[in-house]
This record gives C-alpha cells, sequence and structure tokens, in this order.
C-alpha cells in the first residue's frame, strides 16, 4: 500500500507545462566526487548536519512532515549525504533499511539502491539481474517485472544503469521508448496524459548522457522548454519540485541567469536549521542540488545605466558647436557632443539625475531623468535658443583656392560702437556673440584678401559667416557667389533639390545636380535665408551672410528624410564583454520582432512603433542579457550591446570556423573549432554541432566525430567496441593548451532555402556529459541555380532501318538549385549525316524539390532511311549553370541481306565407286543498302 501511496502523492503534485530551450551547461567538475566539509558553505553544512540529525537508530531517514515514504527519504537522504564528508551518518545502517527480498521492491526502489550500492563499493550483480527483469519488449521498464513500461520507471531505470556503466547495450531501446512516450506538449507524464514535472525531470536526467549518441536535441529541448516555462513566481511548485528541475536543468544550459532567480529563491527558503519544510526527501533534493550548483559562478551584471539624446539649434534644426551635457547632481564629467549633436552618459546607477544643457551664446536648459539598472533611456531631441538680448555669429574660415581650413584666422562683428572678436581654431571654426542692429563682420589672416560683409544682426538669432579667403597673390573676385552640395544620411548625394535664396526683397532659386551639386552667382552682399526643400525630406532654412566679392562655400549639407512613421530603429554591435571580439548569431529580440547579429557582431532592427521596450539578446555560450529602452520620441537608437561568457571552467570553446563563409546548394560545410583549457587538470570533452535557420528551428545536428549506430542486439565483444569507439570520440586538452580541432563530419547544405544559418558547437564533459561550454558562428546560403546534368535520351535507342518507328525524345534533368528555376533551351534530333529532322525549344520550370526530373520534348513515327547515329543536341540553355550537358542517341544498324553458295568436293565421281562427298554451305552477310 505505501508504494501506491507514494505513487498518488507524486501525481497529486504535477504540473503541466509549454515549452522553450536552450541546450548549454556548466562545467560540473564536483560531479561524483566527495566534498570536503571545507568546500561546503555554511548553508549546506548545515542542511548536512540537519539531514544526520533525521537518521533514526534502525538507519532510514524520516521526518513527521514528509509526504514521501520512509525508503524515498532515506535513499535520497543516503545519496545526498554520501557525495559530501559527514560526521555522524551511518551508510551502512541506512543500507541495510534499504535492503531486502530484491524481487518486493519497486523498480524506483531498486533502482536507487543499486545507486547507493554503487557508490559505496558494494556487490550490485544481484540487483542488477532483478533490475533488467523488469525491461519490457519495447525496451522501457515497468514497475514490477511484467508490468507495463512507464516513463518514470524507465528514467530510475537508466540513472542506476548509467551508475554501474551497465547501459551501453539497453540505452538505445530505452531512449526509442522514452521518445516515443513523449506528450504532445513535451513533458513526460506518469501515466498516459498526465503530465508531471518529476517524471519530465527525472527523464531529462535519465538522457543527459545520450544527446552525443542519439538524436536527441528535440526530445530535450522541448522537455526542458515545458520545464521552464512552467515556472510561477521563480519556481516549480514545492520546494522539492523546484530541487528536481533544478538537478535536471543546470547540467543543461550555460545560462546561469535561466535558473539563478530560482535557485536564489529555494536558497532564501531554507530555514535557520538547515532544512526545507521540515522534510528529509525535499532537503535531501536540495542538497543535492546545490552541491550541483556549488561548482557554477553565477556572476553579478555589472552593467550601468546608460543616457543618451541630442542636442540641437530650436531655429535651424542643425547640431551647436561647443554645446556640453553635464550631469548636475553627478560625478560624471561633461560630455562633448558627436558632430551630429548626439550625446551618451554611460556607466550611471540606478537613481535620479539631472541633466544640463548648454552652449555658448544659448539659453541654457535642464531635465530630471530617473534611471533603472542596466536601462537605456533616450531623452529625445534638445533645442537650444539663442539668447533673446544676443545675436550669434558662426562658422568656417577656409582657403579660398585648397578649400582646406584655416587657423588663426579673426573674425570681427562691429556693432556701433561695439566690437567683439573670434579667432578660428585648427579646423577653421569660430563662434563669436554681438550686439544686435547693423554690423560690419570682417575675417582676415596675414597673406590673405580681408573677407568684408554687411549684415543686419537681429536679436536671438543665429548666423552664418563662413567666407573664403583668397591669398593676396590673388586677384580679387568681382562678384559674389555661392556654392555646396547636398546629401542624404548616407552621404549619397541628392538630385534636384529645391534651392531658395532670398534677402526679403528678392528670391534666387536653382536645383542640385545628379552629384548633389549646386552654385548661384552674382549674388548681391549681405543678409541672406537659404532654403533647402526635397520631397520625402525635412525642409532646411538657415541664415548666412554673404561677404563682398567672395565665393562661399557652403560645403557639404545633409538634408534628413522624414519619417514615414513614427517608429524607431535600432542598430548596434553584439561583443564579448570581456575580448571585445564580435558575437556572430546573437538573437536580438524587441516586441516579436528579432533578428540576428552577422559574423561581425552588427544588427539592425527597424519599424518599432512603441516608445519603451526592452531588447532582448540571447547568445550561445552567453548569459542572457536584456535592455530597458525609454525614448521620449522615435528615433534612430545606437545600441552595442556586450555579452558575458556563459563559459563555467574546464574545456571551453573559444573560437568557431568554417571553410568558408558563404555557400552554394549542395555543398558541404567543414567545421573546425579552437578549445582552450585554462584550467590545472587535463580535460576531456565531445563535441556536437547545431546548425539552426533563422527563426532558430534546428535543421541538423550531429557529432563532430563520427560514432557508428550500435544494434541493440549487440553481442558483448560488439558492445566493448562501440565503447572505445565511445572513448575515441573525446577530445583531449592539457592544462594550459589551446587546440584547433577539424571536424570529422560536416553540414551539407543540399536545397536548403537561401538565407543565413547558425552553426553552435557545444562541448560536453567527457565524464558527467554536462554541457560546459558553446560558440557559433553564422555562415550563407547564396541563392544556387545549377544543373548537375542536363541529358538528351529517346525511347526507343535503337530502331530498325526502313521502318517506321514511333519515337520519344526526352531530357533527363539533374537539378541541384536551392530557388526555383525557368530553363529554356533548344533541342535538335540530326541524320548521322548531321541534317535535322526535328528541331524545337523547350521551356520548364523546376522547384528545389524536383532533382530528377525526365522532361518530354517530342514524340513522332519516323522512317530511318539511313544506319547510323541519330544524335539527340540540346543547346542554347539559360536560367541555369550545368555542369554536364550531354548528347542523347537513337542506334540505327544496317540492313543485312544473306548470300549462300554451296560447294561439293570432288565435284565428280564415278558411278558405283564408294567415295565420300565433303559438302560445304557458305552464308555471308553482305550491306542490303
Amino acid at each position: 500500500m505505501g508504494l501506491v501511496v507514494c505513487r498518488i502523492i507524486f501525481l497529486i503534485s504535477f504540473r503541466l507545462f509549454v515549452l522553450c530551450l536552450c541546450l548549454s551547461a556548466p562545467v560540473h567538475s564536483h560531479d561524483g566526487e566527495v566534498h570536503s566539509q571545507e568546500s561546503v558553505g555554511a548553508n549546506l553544512q548545515a542542511a548536512i548536519h540537519w539531514l544526520e540529525s533525521r537518521q533514526r537508530d534502525d538507519g532510514s531517514f524520516s521526518s513527521s512532515s514528509d509526504s514521501a515514504s520512509v525508503d524515498q527519504a532515506t535513499s535520497q537522504a543516503a545519496l545526498a549525504l554520501l557525495a559530501h564528508e559527514t560526521t555522524t551518518f551511518a551508510p551502512s545502517a541506512a543500507l541495510k533499511t534499504l535492503q531486502s527480498n530484491l524481487e518486493l521492491l519497486s523498480t524506483e526502489r531498486l533502482a536507487r539502491l543499486i545507486r547507493v550500492l554503487t557508490i559505496m563499493n558494494e556487490p550490485v550483480s544481484d540487483a542488477l539481474t532483478e533490475l533488467l527483469k523488469r525491461r519490457g519488449a519495447d525496451g522501457g521498464f515497468g514497475y514490477f517485472s511484467g508490468y507495463q513500461s512507464t516513463p518514470l520507471d524507465t528514467a530510475h531505470a537508466l540513472l542506476a544503469l548509467q551508475k554501474v556503466g551497465a547501459d551501453t547495450a539497453y540505452a538505445a531501446a530505452a531512449v526509442n521508448y522514452l521518445s516515443s512516450a513523449q506528450l504532445a506538449s513535451g513533458a513526460f507524464g506518469l501515466y498516459e496524459d498526465q503530465a508531471s514535472l518529476e517524471v519530465t525531470a527525472q527523464v531529462v536526467k535519465a538522457l543527459k548522457p545520450y544527446l552525443y549518441r542519439f538524436a536527441l536535441g528535440d526530445t530535450l529541448r522541448s522537455a526542458m522548454a515545458v520545464m521552464y516555462s512552467s515556472q510561477r513566481n521563480v519556481r516549480w511548485g514545492d520546494d522539492w519540485e523546484t530541487a528536481l528541475a533544478l538537478q535536471a536543468l543546470v547540467p543543461l544550459t550555460t545560462d546561469v541567469t535561466r535558473y539563478q532567480p530560482a535557485a536564489r529563491g529555494l536558497a532564501d527558503r531554507q530555514a535557520l536549521q538547515g532544512h526545507w519544510d521540515d522534510s528529509v526527501y525535499t532537503t535531501a533534493l536540495a542538497l543535492s542540488a546545490f552541491t550541483l550548483l556549488g561548482s557554477v559562478d553565477v556572476p553579478v551584471d555589472p552593467e550601468k545605466a546608460v543616457i543618451t539624446g541630442v542636442l540641437l539649434d530650436a531655429d535651424s534644426g542643425q547640431p551647436i558647436g561647443n554645446a556640453k551635457v553635464d550631469l548636475l547632481n553627478g560625478s560624471a564629467p561633461g560630455n562633448q557632443l558627436n558632430d551630429d549633436g548626439s550625446f551618451a552618459i554611460s556607466g550611471l546607477e540606478p537613481g535620479a539625475y539631472m541633466l544640463g544643457y548648454s552652449a555658448p551664446g544659448y539659453l541654457s536648459a535642464s531635465q530630471n531623468v530617473s534611471v533603472k539598472a542596466g536601462q537605456f533611456v533616450n531623452v529625445g531631441t534638445i533645442r537650444l535658443s539663442v539668447a533673446p538680448s544676443t545675436s550669434l555669429i558662426k562658422g568656417i574660415v577656409k582657403d579660398g583656392l585648397s578649400d582646406q581650413p584655416l587657423s588663426g584666422s579673426v573674425v570681427e562683428a562691429v556693432v556701433g560702437a561695439s566690437r567683439t572678436s573670434a579667432i578660428t581654431d585648427a579646423e577653421g571654426r569660430y563662434q563669436l556673440l554681438s550686439e544686435p542692429g547693423a554690423a560690419t563682420l570682417t575675417a582676415s589672416l596675414p597673406g590673405y584678401h580681408t573677407a568684408v560683409a554687411n549684415s543686419d544682426l537681429r536679436a536671438g538669432s543665429v548666423v552664418n559667416f563662413s567666407p573664403p579667403l583668397l591669398p593676396s597673390s590673388q586677384p580679387e573676385i568681382t562678384a559674389s557667389s555661392i556654392h555646396g552640395r547636398l546629401i542624404n544620411s548616407n552621404e549619397l548625394p541628392l538630385e534636384l533639390v529645391s534651392i531658395q535664396l532670398s534677402d526679403g526683397a528678392s528670391v534666387i532659386s536653382t536645383q542640385s545636380d545628379a552629384q548633389g551639386y549646386f552654385e548661384m552667382l552674382d549674388i548681391a552682399p549681405g543678409d541672406k535665408t537659404l532654403q533647402l526643400q526635397k520631397a520625402g525630406y525635412e525642409t532646411m532654412v538657415s541664415n548666412l551672410i554673404v561677404p563682398q566679392k567672395s565665393r562661399v562655400n557652403v560645403g557639404d549639407i545633409t538634408l534628413k528624410e522624414k519619417p514615414t512613421l513614427p517608429v524607431s530603429s535600432i542598430t548596434g554591435r553584439i561583443t564579448d564583454m570581456a575580448t571585445g571580439s564580435p558575437v556572430a548569431g546573437a538573437q536580438i529580440s524587441v516586441n516579436g520582432k528579432s533578428t540576428r547579429s552577422d559574423n561581425n557582431g552588427f544588427y539592425h532592427l527597424s519599424d518599432i512603433q512603441v516608445l519603451e521596450f526592452t531588447v532582448s539578446v540571447t547568445a550561445s555560450g552567453y548569459l542572457f542579457t536584456d535592455k530597458l529602452l525609454s525614448l521620449s520620441e522615435h528615433a534612430d537608437i545606437s545600441l552595442d550591446i556586450p555579452l558575458r561568457s556563459a563559459s563555467l571552467g574546464g574545456v571551453t570553446i573559444a573560437e568557431v570556423a568554417t571553410d568558408k563563409n558563404s555557400y552554394t546548394a549542395y555543398e558541404p560545410v567543414y567545421i573546425s573549432a579552437v578549445l582552450e583549457n585554462n584550467t590545472q587538470l587535463t580535460q576531456r570533452a565531445r563535441l556536437f554541432v547545431r546548425v539552426l535557420d533563422e527563426d532558430g528551428a534546428e535543421l541538423a545536428s550531429f557529432t563532430a566525430n563520427y560514432l557508428p549506430p550500435l544494434d541493440p542486439d549487440s553481442s558483448p565483444d560488439e558492445i566493448a567496441h562501440y565503447q572505445q569507439h565511445l572513448e575515441d570520440t573525446i577530445e583531449e586538452v592539457q592544462p594550459g593548451q589551446r587546440r584547433e580541432i577539424s571536424f570529422e563530419q560536416w553540414w551539407n547544405t543540399q536545397r536548403i532555402a537561401p538565407g543565413s544559418y547558425l552553426i553552435t558547437v557545444q562541448a560536453f564533459d567527457g565524464a558527467t556529459s554536462n554541457l560546459v561550454s558553446e560558440k557559433s558562428t553564422s555562415v550563407e546560403v547564396v541563392e544556387t541555380r545549377r544543373l548537375l546534368s542536363i541529358a538528351g535520351d529517346a525511347a526507343p535507342g535503337y530502331a530498325l532501318l526502313h521502318r517506321e518507328t514511333a519515337i520519344e525524345l526526352y531530357a533527363d534533368i539533374h537539378n541541384q538549385s536551392n530557388v526555383p528555376v525557368t530553363l529554356d533551351f533548344s533541342y535538335v534530333l540530326r541524320n548521322p549525316d548531321g541534317s535535322e529532322i526535328v528541331q524545337g525549344n523547350q521551356s520548364v520550370q523546376l522547384g528545389p524539390e524536383q532533382t530528377n526530373s525526365r522532361i518530354s520534348l517530342s514524340d513522332f513515327p519516323y522512317t530511318f532511311a539511313e544506319s547510323g547515329d541519330y544524335l539527340l543536341e540540346i543547346f542554347d540553355l539559360n536560367g541555369a549553370a550545368v555542369d554536364d550537358l550531354a548528347t542523347g542517341l537513337v542506334f540505327v544498324p544496317p540492313s543485312i541481306r544473306l548470300e549462300a553458295t554451296q560447294s561439293l568436293n570432288p565435284a565428280e565421281i564415278l558411278p558405283l565407286e564408294g567415295i565420300s562427298v565433303d559438302s560445304r554451305i557458305e552464308i555471308k552477310g553482305v550491306d542490303g543498302e
């Protein structure tokens, strides 16, 4: 009755799951080893001592709060405590309570007993023999001998066989049974369709070592996904379920952030006395889970918040020279702006900040911004206005011949008795404030003609005065002009931009040419307003002063495209936080949209219609990260995201490479990897390859080294031979070694659709089968229109001379394209003398799946008048490249006439004379034509 009650208890606690996964995992160097007291934290030590205190005089373990049976509690406590140095634990006494009539033990109890016996180096042959009696014809194991197989009993049996090292002969059939028993949701059930977290976790634990040997990627991923998706409030049901889920998931993910919250929550729920729920069974499971987690470094993400924005002139919408952004209540220094007016303040702790915006001659502004940890806040466009009591004059002074900036030029503005001046910097730039009113502006430099202009400076205005200075050796220009070039944000020329130059009384108009250039001649000097307009672009208006006798070059002017919709875009690069190297194949997701980084780490996402959103990034071998972005207005955001490596010691995959970056259809992709061992011990690992499409669907998975399949009916000698093959697949890396490995197996692109594909290499610990490292690269499959061969053919291929024969002509096509192709070609059937019998044209449409096709060209009756080879030629093929173009043939043998001759020897004989006569008949074939 106790056994049945035990099953019902677990059945009641089942959870229904639905799924999502990432096959990745940490090094667990302590698996199977005894942990010393010095290496165990205080909390785990408290759990050990509490468990020891629960052992009764008869050796069993129990607690009044346990819902599990005494046998379950005892065996689980023994398995947990045997992994540690203990003080009062009596393993022999515990073992004695677990041993009884083997035939009466359920498969679960028997399997746990075998694991305890193995750890204690006790004989297991009798228990193992009894366990194998529970094996059914379907390869699974039942509750008792002769019972129907169940996933839970099969999982426990496999775990026991693995511990003994006797699973090889039975693994294939058991794996097939478990794969067939998986529910549509990805979970496994205790009975039929009753999904159970306990069963799913135990099956995942049991299948883990076979990922390398069998095609279990989809099975494990769907089971793990259903477990992850079933979390509620960072836990799986009760604490014993959370501990069991962690035992299953931790060895199969390198991204600790996926289970870190659940592990922390479980740790927080430990009682001061060291137990969980005052339960032996739960505490033992939790102790085993944290023992597994003990070798995993769970880093804290150090990334800080970032504030970005753009600072522009309120009137012109152009960047402001010498502007800066200050944190008025922070320690960050003033931030200079980029040429386009953008700025970024990084490294901010969570909290509230006041930003100050300032520029000489402009009214200052401030803004309050609150940020969260790791948040990216875009404050939008800040527009500063010129102080209302002054006029701001700015520009660039250049050499009128070479167009090079002139440093040290003096620019002066004189308004009545007021005189202000500025000196140009190394880039020829200057900026000065002047009183409003009628002004005389000059720009001078020794060795150059002085430029002079008159202007009516308005209060609060910004004007551009950028005179070119001619060397004194050159004659002065007699009239003024303006020229420049118009470009877009990609620095491409803009044609047919409408350009208007106005002085309030008259307007001069022109358009930019195909290269974006424009020029206006014979311009009267003085104050001008320049207006630039083009459909699809924002109109730009700026004030400038045209000097006397000067050819003004306004340089390259960038027009901004009008947003068609209020949307944002993100562009950036994904890099390794430690090395700065690009991370290829990272998946970047925003509000259901996603893309992958290329081999240089770059990515782009567009059409983001909300102002606050989260950018999530996942990449093989890296910790998951996300960034909360808050925008005050839609913008094109530049966001580089560094990722923290998830390699957890042991073998690290430092690089993954392919022989090329781009492939055609039906081409092999050869893969190599660089392994590193930064530990003091020799590390052993098996390598596994996964190929994913742009949506993350797995297209192929295989071992790096060839591993032959194992026949379930193999003999002991064949099993031993297979074990040697399995051992040979392990790569060994010495301490401090960096080793490049070229894989024995490869991926063939076959007729896969053109696009980008992710190749992920995973390293599994050679002893524990835990996933310890992974790394990805991406390859491009290009559009391929290729025929391996096209050959003419005829039926029949043999015809008789002077006989009417029904002839059908064909083209046999071997297609190796990965996109639909339309083939156009001509054909001709020729007489032996080369003259045409029939000629035609053919058009054929083939999909990539049509790899071998026979196309009918023509059929007709024909009387062959000559013997010889009648050739069917195919020519003028368009629509695809062809490797082999073959000619067809109809063979007509010559017509044969028989001639017979007879001779007698001797020709004459005498009557009644006995003599022998030799008669000869000769038949000869003669050409009948």
